[in-house]
């Protein structure tokens, strides 16, 4: 799932399953509010979840120059193909 996909549904406010990284459903229960995942049947209540991802965007900094100066949008994937890193 990409971080475009992950903001849009947090955006609208759905949530992300921490173990499928799925999109969950959401139920009532009990009168609370709760998010399943329809994949592992993960289960958490909406007031506690929280989502983060082992993937974030590198910083600046992190990004070789190489890299900065080629823009490329599939950073860093492109980087297994791209001659600039060719031993």
């Amino acid at each position: 799932m990409t971080t475009e996909e992950i903001n849009a549904i947090h955006d609208y406010g759905g949530g992300i399953c921490p173990e499928c990284e799925v999109e969950m459903d959401q139920i009532e229960e009990g009168g609370l509010l709760k998010f399943v995942c329809p994949e592992c049947g993960y289960t958490v209540d909406c007031s506690e979840y929280e989502y983060e991802s082992d993937s974030r965007e590198p910083s600046d900094d992190e990004i070789p120059g190489g890299c900065v100066a080629c823009g490329c949008p599939a950073y860093p994937d492109c980087m297994t193909a791209c001659s600039r890193f060719d031993d």
